[in-house]
């Protein structure tokens, strides 16, 4: 064993190979589950096998409060861009 990660219910186990991500969703998972002192089961055919780190990530709460905060840091970075161009060209 070269790692552990704590997956609660509904969460979703991250393995990083390098820079290639692979997600194992909670009900998938059960099926690499072992009992005490035995081995898991192996990852599945094209799965990378030398992974590097492992993390957890949980569900969204309320995928529409996320929308929302992605659209408006977008137009803010628009903003500031243009802002910034402008007083550039001018001097």
């Amino acid at each position: 064993m070269t790692a552990a990660a704590v997956v609660p219910p509904n969460a979703s186990l991250v393995l990083w190979s390098g820079e290639t991500e692979r997600v194992i969703e909670w009900r998938d998972l059960q099926a690499y589950v072992g009992e005490r002192a035995q081995r898991g089961t192996v990852l599945k055919r094209g799965w990378p096998r030398n992974i590097d780190r492992m993390e957890a990530r949980l569900p969204a709460q309320d995928g529409n409060k996320g929308d929302k905060a992605e659209k408006n840091d977008k137009s803010d970075k628009g903003v500031k861009t243009d802002k910034t161009d402008k007083g550039d060209k001018g001097d």
